[in-house]
């Protein structure tokens, strides 16, 4: 997270890690103590990605997907997590889907290599998350080639768990970024709010908004982050799980502010690929998240409860033309 817009008389500590393939950071207002409980963090997070990897061999997660469709005795956080995965593939009908797996290692945008039309099909026939049994600590997949992958929701579990942890050692004010996915604890030392930069993915190093925010989290998802072009034509990384090729939508980024960052996680993908207008009607029957959505031009489109961001060319909440209030969200 961006330390500039941090209340300058305060001392902070902050840890930075790598984690999860990404850049990670954890910033806490300095007190007796604070060293020790950054350090728990850090190790925190190596244990959970020893635990919800898919690309290392000695995963819990990567034991689950070799066990050829046999039941699998998991790591109880696991387990908590694949379960609350597919509360989410099921809230979003299966447009977040945690056994796309294949479709995600075949789409290798590291390769920058377009995938054949008969492994894609091979691939998607393999993705539905309706074959993932949790009972327990005990899970099945039905299908032994399909594959679970986490990356998509697992950032915001672990940074939910952390917020927890810190809560739970006695600090009050927090930021912790896992990767751009973003959770803060409480408001800042002084009281006030947060600033949470929400970046334009359009715009190289460019910030649409700065929301206001307490007890919350950020989490962003885009078309820009990882991609590759092929005969003049773009092909990005939100890969859509009922037609195995990347996402055709209207929108090429979405901003989740939630109560709780595995919202955040689990939604924003699902929203992208909804497109716009499918999308804010998600959004706002929903509580607990608002959303800021990207096209590919034009102003970006707030759900109505986001009527606290300061500094940015945003528009009206649809069909609401009035000018936005600036006040904090979740704050109360």
């Amino acid at each position: 997270m961006d330390t500039a817009s941090l209340e300058p008389s305060v001392t902070y500590s902050e840890s930075l890690f790598f984690a999860f393939d990404v850049p990670c950071s954890l910033t806490v207002a300095a007190f007796s103590g604070v060293e020790e409980a950054l350090d728990s963090c850090v190790a925190e997070c190596q244990r959970f990605e020893e635990i919800f990897s898919h690309t290392r061999s000695t995963s819990e997660l990567s034991r689950l997907n070799g066990a050829l469709g046999m039941p699998v005795s998991v790591d109880p956080q696991l387990a908590d997590l694949l379960r609350l995965a597919l509360d989410y593939c099921a809230a979003t009908e299966g447009l977040f889907d945690i056994t796309a797996g294949e479709l995600a290692h075949l789409w290798n945008f590291h390769r920058a290599q377009m995938p054949t039309s008969d492994d894609i099909r091979r691939a998607h026939s393999h993705t539905d998350f309706r074959q993932v049994h949790v009972n327990g600590q005990v899970v099945c997949i039905d299908d032994a080639a399909a594959r679970v992958v986490l990356g998509g929701i697992a950032k915001g579990y672990i940074a939910d768990k952390l917020r927890d942890a810190l809560r739970a050692a006695g600090i009050r004010s927090a930021a912790i970024d896992l990767g751009g996915d973003i959770a803060v604890l409480g408001a800042r030392p002084d009281g006030k709010p947060w600033e949470v930069p929400v970046a334009d993915p359009r715009i190289v190093a460019g910030n649409a908004a700065f929301v206001l925010v307490c007890d919350a989290a950020v989490i962003t998802s885009d078309v820009y982050e990882r991609f590759f072009e092929e005969a003049g034509k773009r092909f990005h990384h939100i890969v859509d799980p009922r037609t195995g090729y990347p996402a055709q939508s209207d929108l090429v980024a979405v901003s989740v502010i939630a109560r709780d960052a595995l919202d955040g996680d689990g939604y924003s993908t699902a929203l992208l690929i909804m497109g716009l207008r499918r999308a804010y009607e998600f959004v706002e029957a929903h509580d607990g998240i608002e959303a800021l959505f990207f096209r590919e031009k034009g102003a970006p489109i707030a759900t109505s409860g986001l009527r606290h961001m300061k500094a940015a060319q945003i528009s009206a909440p649809l069909g609401d033309e009035s000018h936005p209030v600036w006040e904090p969200v979740f704050c109360s």
